[in-house]
């Protein structure tokens, strides 16, 4: 008796004394002026960290101003923080951000709407307009305030349809991946009565907002899944305009494979492209390849960022050069690795038929003793020793600037430990000393390139084709045929030569 019209005696802005009834972490229970009162953490005076209950216990008597009334279980919200300002009434204009407060609790979901009280009027927060998965906590609870843009007025000019996504870190970059031509791959399917004027068409969770399917798309597989709906449906759509005011789009399922097919033509195997990271799942990396193209990488190929704390929000939106290792059409997919990653598994997997490592190339140096040039030319007879080999047998990779001894085997040095001072001079002195020691045609069967590694660190990758011809190795030792074995090169004796020859370069067995 009474409550009522001492809920009406009390006007938004009116400074109040409460008595404290309950305080918990989220915030204090009050009795004031013969109704209920609520204060959540956020509006005390107390530090970020501190509860409620360390300042406060039941009695205590406490001073706030009426920030909002909520008329449906007659619960008034105070603030102490905002004592000292004032409530002007400016009317709520579409596209403002206000604070909300949450009526209960729900968990975060694609099926949990969430009931607040903004601006005096209680409204639903629908589900595809509460989060992006990432970057929020698993739950809201009754008394919490939120951040959320208006989307939506009613006949009166008060809130309607709220948007919580909207106010969140990622939502500006996500929206801006959305426009017409843009491909979303795994597009949710939304319950029809998780949204308001779907006007017969399907609903999609693009993201940062949702996309309509026109009613003349909506097949009988997508018909029955709306009405059996459990959250898990994903389909591929193509978005056709974004009204980013009403935060939707419409979107088109039928045009979809054409446009991905048109999208995926543009990416090749072995291709190398800038790619963003957009989300870490499980042992997944995924990658934005713009136009909504995705791809998948492995975590463990992430190069290690150099912060401390790497974790996965602190990621998202690093930028990757990554190679295209396949283009699934049925699944839409795609997926990549690190540039240069084959690099690192190719060091790792040590020495093989198709990979030689050698630490350095030496370059000449003035007023070198004769121990210093009997080093260099050992180690660069070396090299163009390992490339004779590799193209006298199926071609392959001298990787210059890892570590080739039994101690320090794979470890990654760098092609400047070798002495020049510029990659040119490098590639010049290489093939100088091809000309010099090798036969001519060793010359068309190369590729120098100065390649970084994922960790930073650069080597020069010889890349070996196979020769069409023999290719022997000449100077002050002598003459041999260099010839490339698992984990070693063998200079072939005398009398194994012609077989090998005849075999491998004229496709004919010796008559021997």
């Amino acid at each position: 008796p009474g409550y009522v019209e001492a809920l009406a005696e009390i006007s938004v802005g009116d400074p109040l004394d409460g008595i404290v009834a309950e305080a918990n972490e989220w915030g204090l229970w009050l009795r004031v002026a013969g109704v209920i009162g609520w204060i959540s953490t956020s509006e005390l005076q107390i530090d970020n960290g501190e509860a409620p209950q360390e300042h406060y216990a039941p009695g205590d008597t406490i001073t706030a101003r009426v920030w909002q009334i909520d008329q449906t279980p007659r619960t008034i919200i105070l603030s102490v923080r905002r004592l000292g300002t004032g409530f002007p009434e400016e009317p709520i204009k579409l596209g403002a951000t206000i604070d909300a407060v949450v009526r209960g609790s729900a968990p975060l979901g694609i099926r949990s709407p969430i009931r607040v009280l903004a601006a005096n009027t209680e409204v639903w927060i629908p589900p595809h307009a509460l989060s992006l998965s990432t970057t929020v906590p698993s739950r809201f609870h009754d008394g919490q305030v939120i951040l959320v843009v208006v989307t939506k007025l009613d006949e009166r000019g008060r809130p309607a349809e709220l948007s919580h996504r909207r106010t969140l870190a990622r939502w500006e970059p996500e929206m801006q991946r959305l426009a017409r031509g843009v491909v979303v791959p795994a597009a949710r399917l939304l319950a029809s009565g998780a949204i308001s004027e779907t006007e017969g068409r399907a609903a999609v969770d693009l993201g940062p907002i949702t996309g309509f399917i026109p009613e003349d798309e909506l097949d009988s597989d997508m018909a029955q899944n709306l009405m059996t709906y459990s959250g898990n449906e994903t389909y591929p759509v193509v978005v056709q305009s974004v009204d980013v005011e009403r935060g939707t789009a419409i979107v088109s399922h039928e045009e979809f494979p054409a446009r991905w097919r048109e999208l995926a033509a543009e990416f090749q195997k072995g291709v190398h492209v800038d790619a963003e990271l957009r989300d870490i799942d499980g042992r997944d990396a995924l990658l934005d390849l713009g136009s909504g193209l995705l791809a998948t990488l492995p975590v463990d190929q992430l190069p290690r960022s150099g912060r401390r704390d790497e974790t996965r929000e602190n990621r998202i939106g690093e930028t990757f050069t990554v190679q295209i290792v396949s283009i699934e059409p049925d699944t839409h997919t795609i997926t990549a690795n690190i540039k240069n990653y084959h690099l690192v598994e190719m060091i790792a997997a040590d020495e093989t038929l198709t990979c030689e490592l050698k630490a350095v190339f030496l370059a000449s140096t003035p007023n070198e003793t004769n121990s210093q040039r009997q080093n260099r030319q050992d180690t660069t007879r070396a090299v163009v020793r390992a490339m004779a080999g590799m193209m006298n047998r199926e071609g392959g990779h001298v990787l210059v600037g890892v570590e080739d001894t039994d101690k320090k085997k794979g470890e990654v040095i760098g092609w400047d430990k070798s002495g020049f001072k510029t990659q040119n001079a490098m590639t010049t002195a290489l093939a100088n000393l091809l000309k010099e020691k090798l036969s001519a045609a060793a010359g068309g069967h190369y590729d120098p390139r100065f390649e970084t590694l994922p960790d930073g660190n650069e080597i020069l990758d010889i890349v070996c084709e196979p020769a069409d011809e023999p290719i022997f190795l000449t100077d002050n030792k002598g003459e041999e045929f260099p010839v490339r074995y698992p984990a070693a090169t063998m200079a072939l004796p005398a009398r194994e030569q012609h077989t090998y020859i005849q075999e491998r370069f004229y496709g004919a067995a010796s008559d021997d």
